[in-house]
């Protein structure tokens, strides 16, 4: 009888298991798709704040945008997007740079298209955009003509943003959608890190390396999980970036380009910049960017922090 009961117990855990081998298997863990309502619209607000504690300045812009979405396209979508209303307070010498471009795109409807996870891939009025842009930043400059190391500067800046084509008018009409669409739709999965090396073209020649780490936030859900993203810069393309500006800023009568980069192993610099993003039912509502500056060269210090703050709402 012993022998029956244990040859039974034997057949029942062997069906068991092959019960559960033959059962279907536990789905990969998936967000929620992004899938914004075709004509709903959102707010997009922004606040970016920059404290340079070396040079006791500040700067604090805030932005608001209409963000809206139009139609199908393929797998993604059309928008719309506009500057609706800016602020900009502070002491910093970027706070005049950042206002001329403030009101070079106030008010001009950015028309786009972008994937199934809302990545802008183009501007599709890119002629329009620039064209209102040009008219603008011309009557903007009109009470800086008496001073001409500003407006040099401003020229560029616009130069620049007209100038805009592909890939980098993306960057320069769109922002922070480019940001907030590396969240959604994430194929990251619970527990997965992910390391990235980069080098992007630096403005000023030549590259500057970064290595970029993503993971998931603690205890992610398919419609609720925030994605946390470190990147660090590599501390000799930065300083090679440095050098650059340096030339290219520097009086006839200062060192030469040579005796710059001659310094570069004097300098000591690092630039870190973490990010988090936070999902609801496959849309990005909030993301938050600390960018720290730490470094000297010789008697020049650098310390300087920069936040920036999104936050994106329905519009009933």
């Amino acid at each position: 009888m012993h022998m029956v009961l244990a040859c039974l117990r034997r057949a029942v855990l062997a069906g068991g298991l092959a019960a559960a081998l033959a059962g279907p298997a536990l789905a990969a863990w998936a967000p929620t798709p992004f899938t914004p309502e075709v004509g709903s619209r959102w707010l997009v607000l922004v606040e970016d704040s920059s404290v340079d504690a070396a040079r006791s300045t500040t700067r604090t812009a805030t932005y608001k945008f209409d963000l809206k979405y139009t139609a199908r396209e393929g797998d993604g979508f059309r928008i719309s997007y506009m500057l609706m209303d800016a602020g900009l307070t502070g002491n910093a010498p970027s706070v005049m740079v950042a206002r001329g471009a403030v009101e070079a795109l106030r008010g001009v409807i950015v028309r786009a298209v972008t994937d199934a996870a809302g990545r802008p891939l183009r501007v599709e009025n890119e002629e329009a955009v620039r064209n209102s842009m040009r008219g603008l930043s011309s009557r903007f400059l009109i009470p800086y003509r008496g001073n001409p190391q500003l407006t040099q500067i401003l020229n560029q800046m616009f130069d620049q943003l007209t100038s805009a084509t592909g890939p980098a008018a993306v960057e320069a009409f769109l922002d922070p959608l480019p940001l907030l669409s590396g969240a959604q739709n994430t194929a990251l999965q619970p527990g997965e890190v992910r390391s990235v090396k980069s080098e992007l073209p630096s403005p000023f020649g030549g590259t500057i390396a970064s290595l970029k780490v993503t993971r998931l936030g603690a205890d992610p859900k398919p419609e609720d999980y925030t994605v946390v993203e470190t990147e660090t810069f590599d501390a000799a393309s930065v300083k090679a970036a440095v050098a650059a500006l340096s030339e290219r800023l520097a009086p006839a009568a200062e060192p030469s380009g040579a005796d710059i980069r001659a310094k570069l192993p004097e300098i000591k610099l690092s630039v870190t910049k973490t990010r988090t993003v936070e999902v609801k039912d496959g849309i990005a509502r909030a993301a938050q960017t600390e960018e720290t500056t730490r470094g000297n060269a010789g008697t020049v210090s650098v310390d300087s922090t920069r936040t920036i703050h999104v936050t994106v709402i329905p519009i009933p």
